[in-house]
C-alpha cells in the first residue's frame, strides 16, 4: 500500500511497474504544474487507485498520469484547480484495459472561464472498461471521457454538478454503450443494467443489453 505521499508529481508512485497494490490518499500540490495524485508514468496491474488528490493552478490526473493500467479500479480521485486548468479526474492519457473508472471528479474554486475536461478520463485509450459516476463542475461538457479512443466499454451516467449528462464528448467509440448513442461501429445507448452501482457493484445483470455486444478482437481478459 502506498499512502499519505506528497509531491508535485506522482505523490503516490513515480514510474515503475506495480501489481496487486493499493495507492490511496496521496496528495499532489505545488505552485506550478502538478501531475498525478496517485501515479506518474507507472504501469499498474490489478491495482486500486483511490481517493488521491491533485491540486494547483494547472492540475492534471487525480489518479493516474500516463502509463498503462490493466484490471485496475480507479475511484474517488479528484483534481482541484485553484484558478481554471484541470484535466483527468481519474486518468490522464495512457491506456486502460479492463478497468473500472468511477466516482472521480474535477472541482474548481472558481466557475468562470474554466478549462476542465475529463472527470473520468482525459484522452487515452480504453478497452473493456466501465466509466461511470464521474463528475465535473456545472457548465462543462466532459464528465466521462474526453477525446478518448474507446472499445468494448460502458460510459454511463457521468454528469456535471448541475446533473447534466456529459459522457463522451470528442471521443471515438466502437462496440460500446453510452448515452447519447455514439457514432461509430455497433454502439448502443441502452441502460447497461449494473447489478447495484449505488453500492459499488458495476457487474452486469444477466439481462444486460451489453452482454455479448463487444468485438472479440478487442477482448484481452476472459473474466468480468
Amino acid at each position: 500500500t502506498f499512502t499519505n505521499g506528497f509531491a508535485a508529481q506522482g505523490a503516490g508512485v513515480q514510474y515503475g511497474t506495480l501489481t496487486n497494490c493499493i495507492i490511496v490518499a496521496n496528495f499532489s500540490s505545488g505552485s506550478g504544474y502538478v501531475y498525478g495524485g496517485g501515479t506518474y508514468y507507472s504501469d499498474l496491474y490489478s491495482c486500486e487507485i483511490k481517493d488521491n488528490v491533485v491540486r494547483g493552478s494547472d492540475a492534471y490526473a487525480g489518479g493516474c498520469y500516463y502509463g498503462t493500467r490493466v484490471n485496475c479500479v480507479i475511484s474517488g480521485n479528484t483534481v482541484e484547480t485553484t484558478t481554471r486548468w484541470a484535466y483527468g479526474g481519474g486518468v490522464y492519457y495512457g491506456t486502460s484495459i479492463g478497468c473500472l473508472i468511477v466516482n472521480n471528479s474535477i472541482k474548481a474554486s472558481e466557475t468562470s472561464s474554466l478549462s476542465c475536461y475529463g472527470g473520468g478520463s482525459y484522452y487515452g485509450t480504453l478497452r473493456n472498461c466501465t466509466v461511470a459516476g464521474n463528475r465535473v463542475p456545472a457548465g462543462l461538457t466532459s464528465a466521462g471521457v474526453y477525446n478518448g479512443s474507446i472499445y468494448n466499454s460502458i460510459v454511463w451516467e457521468n454528469r456535471t454538478e448541475a446533473n447534466v449528462l456529459a459522457n463522451h464528448p470528442g471521443s471515438s467509440m466502437y462496440y460500446s454503450c453510452s448515452s447519447p448513442r455514439p457514432s461509430g461501429t455497433s454502439n448502443i445507448n441502452s441502460n447497461p443494467l449494473f447489478i447495484d452501482n449505488g453500492n459499488g457493484n458495476y457487474q452486469l445483470q444477466d439481462n444486460s443489453p451489453c452482454i455479448n455486444r463487444g468485438y472479440n478482437s478487442y477482448v484481452e481478459n476472459q473474466v468480468d
